[in-house]
């Protein structure tokens, strides 16, 4: 459905570029992955809620939040993967989209190519902070905000970071050894976090979320203009 919609002449040039990379980066799927693990938050915020022994582990929390909302941070960094990963092996495609009248100029090139992935990751994220108050409604039982879970989807911002970068002469993209790396933070940091809010109830949970926020805006705004300022990323890994 989505290549039938983007193939019209009129289709953003930025969805028309991501299809050269496959199925594999559209965002739909991580989507999907992301509503499968709320509804199995709501589903144990119900269980929560009944007097059967068979349930009562549930009943903890902490290991469970920490669980559920390390799977819906890596929703993210599966997508940045996968980008990454197409990227380093669909060169001939890249090559051909090259060719297409529809692809943007080469000036323009890593501008819409960059913009369509952090689109795509905004999107992604936004719907992961849906499914973080999700958790955090199945384990507190309130319906009260709570900045937790912004500062919780926050420390998944640097990973957009992964996604601009100078393809056109990088080696190896496939092989970036950053994913390992990344998700043991993002364990060590669910589990600081479920941590602290069990021994500081009341603990400012926007300030860190402020914080990361804009270094990760900054870190961002670096990238984009050195992305900016190299040659266009298609086909990636070439020698320029």
């Amino acid at each position: 459905r989505a290549l039938r919609r983007d193939s019209v002449p009129s289709a953003p040039q930025g969805n028309q570029m991501l299809h050269a990379l496959g199925a594999s980066v559209h965002d739909g799927g991580f989507i999907v992955g992301t509503i499968v693990i709320s509804a199995v938050a709501v589903a144990i915020s119900v269980l929560r809620g009944t007097d059967m022994n068979m349930f009562a582990w549930l009943k903890t929390g902490d290991s469970v939040s920490v669980v559920l909302s390390l799977l819906l941070l890596m929703q993210l960094l599966s997508y940045s993967s996968a980008t990454l990963l197409t990227l380093g092996v669909c060169t001939n495609e890249q090559e051909l989209y090259r060719l297409a009248p529809s692809a943007p100029a080469a000036r323009q090139f890593n501008r819409v190519l960059a913009t369509a992935l952090l689109r795509r990751f905004a999107r992604l994220w936004l719907v992961v902070l849906a499914g973080l108050v999700c958790v955090h409604f199945a384990l507190t039982r309130s319906l009260l905000p709570s900045a937790y879970p912004l500062a919780q989807a926050s420390l998944a911002l640097p990973v957009a970071c992964l996604l601009l970068r100078d393809y056109a002469r990088i080696q190896n993209v496939a092989r970036t050894g950053t994913s390992a790396f990344v998700m043991m933070g993002f364990i060590a940091a669910s589990s600081a976090f479920s941590g602290v809010t069990a021994s500081y109830p009341e603990f400012p949970w926007l300030m860190p979320a402020v914080v990361v926020s804009v270094c990760s805006l900054f870190a961002l705004w670096i990238r984009w203009r050195t992305m900016m300022a190299a040659p266009p990323a298609y086909p990636a890994g070439r020698q320029c």
